[in-house]
């Protein structure tokens, strides 16, 4: 209202039972789905994963109010798929013509989760990233 915000939405897409037919990119080379990753014994669906992933969200959201921050930051970190890997980082132009901005070792994430390349001192703040 005004220039308070009252309320937000929201979205998180999460591919649980069966993976997307999806056209491979440099920035998504493929897709799959949480059953692939489970036993046959295992496997679970949309009902339990949601129910885990509102408790957690709660959990977290607690967190944050108690001003955990780092806890969840830490979290974060420890599972990166992108650290110490060779990266690209692309521009984002809304034309789809992308040029190379950075290129590197992903060596940490700061506090703002900007992140850094080994040799390169200037955070990066935004782009579409590449695992090479």
């Amino acid at each position: 209202m005004g220039k308070k915000v009252t309320g937000v939405v929201l979205g998180i897409g999460m591919n649980v039972e069966s993976s997307p037919d999806i056209e491979p990119t440099r920035f998504v080379p493929s897709a799959g789905c949480i059953n692939e990753f489970l036993s046959e014994n295992n496997q679970v669906t949309q009902k339990q994963i949601f129910k885990l992933l509102i408790n957690a969200l709660k959990t977290n959201y607690l967190r944050l109010l108690n001003g955990d921050y780092t806890y969840l930051l830490d979290i974060y970190r420890n599972h990166s798929c992108i650290l110490s890997k060779n990266i690209r980082i692309w521009s984002d132009n809304e034309s789809g013509d992308s040029e190379i901005l950075f290129e590197g070792i992903a060596s940490h994430i700061g506090e703002n989760l900007e992140l850094y390349l080994k040799n390169i001192e200037k955070p990066i703040y935004n782009g579409r990233l590449e695992i090479l």
